[in-house]
Formats: C-alpha cells, sequence, structure tokens
C-alpha cells in the first residue's frame, strides 16, 4: 500500500523544477520509484509527473551530439533510428534493460537517477564519457555521468 501523496502535473520544465522541492519527487516511468515508495523506503508529499513534458521525450542529434531526453522510455530509446545510427551500443543495452513491462514505462532518466547499482544503462553512460544536462531554479548545468551518481542508490 502507498503512503498517501499529490500529485502535480508539470505542463513544461519550467512549472516541474518550481514544483520540486524537499519533500516532492518527479515520476515519469515510476518502475523503480514505486517499488521503493511500496516498501515503504520513499515516501514523498508530492510527486511532479513530467510524462507530459515533450522536451523531455526528444531525440536528436545537436551537431556531433546524440541527446536523449530523460522521459523517453527504454523501448523508444532501443528502437528510435537516431540512436541506432549514432549509438548503437546504446540501443543494444537498452533493449536488453529489465523486462517488456519496465522497458515500455522505466525512462533514462529515472534509471539514471535511481542510481541502481547493477544497471547497465548508467554504466554504459560513464564508459562512453555521456553528459547529463541538469535543470534547477538556479538554472542549467552540463555533468558528466560519472560526476552524477555518487553511490548505490545516491
Amino acid at each position: 500500500m502507498l503512503a498517501p501523496f499529490s500529485l502535480v502535473r508539470a505542463a513544461d520544465i519550467r512549472s516541474a523544477v518550481s514544483a520540486l522541492g524537499e519533500d516532492s519527487l518527479p515520476y515519469a516511468g515510476g518502475t523503480e520509484l514505486l517499488l521503493a515508495m511500496k516498501m515503504g523506503l520513499l515516501t514523498p508529499a508530492t510527486l511532479v509527473d513530467l510524462k507530459r513534458i515533450a522536451e523531455l521525450n526528444d531525440i536528436s542529434v545537436d551537431g556531433a551530439r546524440l541527446r536523449v531526453g530523460a522521459g523517453a522510455t527504454h523501448d523508444e530509446i532501443a528502437r528510435h533510428p537516431l540512436v541506432r545510427t549514432h549509438a548503437p551500443l546504446l540501443a543494444a543495452v537498452e533493449e536488453r534493460v529489465g523486462n517488456a513491462r519496465v522497458r515500455a514505462q522505466g525512462t533514462l532518466g529515472g534509471n539514471v537517477c535511481f542510481a541502481e547499482p547493477r544497471s547497465d544503462v548508467i554504466a554504459l553512460l560513464i564508459a562512453v564519457d555521456a553528459r547529463l544536462v541538469l535543470r534547477s531554479p538556479a538554472g542549467e548545468r552540463d555533468v558528466p555521468a560519472a560526476d552524477f551518481v555518487l553511490g548505490p542508490y545516491w
């Protein structure tokens, strides 16, 4: 059983960032987040739903850089022609994540933020020197994937 929480449906990144705070968590796929909530390991007062933010689901090429939005699901990434062309190893790893439900619902951002120690996705991102774009009320910054993960689940 989940503890009670409120849900904010963010329409854009600015409103999502504004809604996030000490007792709130972002939510898109929820495959790992909801399990942690069911086990009582996380009890946020508010979940901020990011699913409707188109920019977070975008997969594109910007110059020589492949950009994959945090809200893109594992299936979307694995099947996207730009990923298959510009990052075939990422496509191969993504098509083997979890099970069919996790691939269909789970997101790249959720996988990275959860910092599951057995995650092939974050291990690959670190190995290829991927960079993450982080946004907060203070602005935007670009961080190496290796510097984002501080340890298991952290």
